[in-house]
């Protein structure tokens, strides 16, 4: 337990005891309201820093979808601009993968939709590997670009689910050749 949480719980203890005299009952019950209003306020801290930490993580990706492998569903967290007419906010997780493959290389649309089905997906799952990835160059504004494709799974966080993200590493990919 926390010192937070040990201070709140003697206040409530002592604000219900009937030993106590009204006044030190009503002071104990002050004590425990205001360790509530600090405990809400270190929270609300944290969940702004949580937040922010994401919104600077998302920045990185230009997509971003969170996809059932059991139902074969997607979320949508945040759409390329290019797609975001061709998809809905949750969908048919094929249909994710068949519009964004008209937009990859057609010479490596083989290998992407290969690994990142459903059932390699699930594979990966059942292997307990938590990030895979690979390098695809995928069309951006009449030319191609290299992306990097990944799924990340967490069992513990999102049971059932893998995270799909984006990444324009274009530059980066063209300075190692």
């Amino acid at each position: 337990r926390t010192p937070l949480s040990m201070v709140m719980g003697y206040a409530n203890q002592l604000e219900e005891d009937p030993a106590l005299s009204e006044p030190a009952r009503r002071r104990a019950g002050a004590i425990r309201a205001q360790s509530q209003v600090i405990r809400d306020l270190v929270n609300s801290r944290r969940i702004r820093q949580a937040d922010t930490t994401i919104h600077i993580l998302s920045d990185s990706f230009y997509a971003i979808y969170r996809v059932n492998y059991k139902t074969g569903v997607y979320e949508a967290i945040k759409t390329s601009p290019d797609v975001a007419d061709a998809l809905s906010k949750t969908g048919d997780y094929q249909r994710l993968l068949s519009t964004v493959g008209t937009l990859v290389d057609p010479e490596t649309f083989q290998e992407f939709s290969l690994a990142f089905s459903l059932e390699s997906i699930r594979q990966r799952v059942a292997a307990k590997i938590p990030d895979y990835g690979g390098d695809y160059q995928r069309m951006f504004g009449g030319s191609y670009h290299w992306v990097n494709v990944r799924t990340i799974y967490q069992k513990h966080i999102l049971p059932g689910e893998v995270i799909l993200c984006f990444k324009d590493v274009d530059v980066e990919k063209r300075q190692q050749m």
